[in-house]
């Protein structure tokens, strides 16, 4: 179950605090809740989860969750991919779990700024 409360907590802890200056949270939870989402949870409680924008794909995970979620993750991609392959990903150039991550798709680098690397993700058949 997907939960955009959490999921703004989750995408809160992991942004530039600047990007959540510019919407309130209840714009942002609106915003959100509308496009197709994929629910991460621990024992039934949801911790997270993914989005797709587009073609742009996010996940976001609670601190407290990371690292408990991979198969998960793993699930949550499969998904994007259902929606759009290939689609984009941003992630913050601090982040080696998802650069890790990215080692196991077929993916290009798209641009990069200070803070995050976009790459487009391709599923190969």
């Amino acid at each position: 179950m997907f939960d955009p409360y959490v999921y703004y907590e989750a995408e809160k802890e992991s942004c530039d605090k600047q990007h959540f200056a510019l919407i309130t949270k209840q714009e942002y939870v609106n915003a959100i809740d509308v496009l197709p989402n994929f629910g991460i949870a621990i024992d039934g409680v949801c911790v997270g989860g993914a989005v797709m924008n587009g073609d742009k794909f996010h996940i976001a995970v609670l601190p407290k969750a990371r690292g408990l979620v991979g198969k998960q993750i793993m699930q949550a991609i499969d998904w994007g991919f259902s929606i759009a392959n290939p689609f984009l990903a941003v992630v913050s150039i601090q982040n080696e779990e998802v650069k890790n991550l990215m080692k196991r798709y077929k993916h290009r680098l798209v641009k990069t700024n200070n803070e995050t690397l976009t790459f487009q993700i391709f599923k190969e058949n």
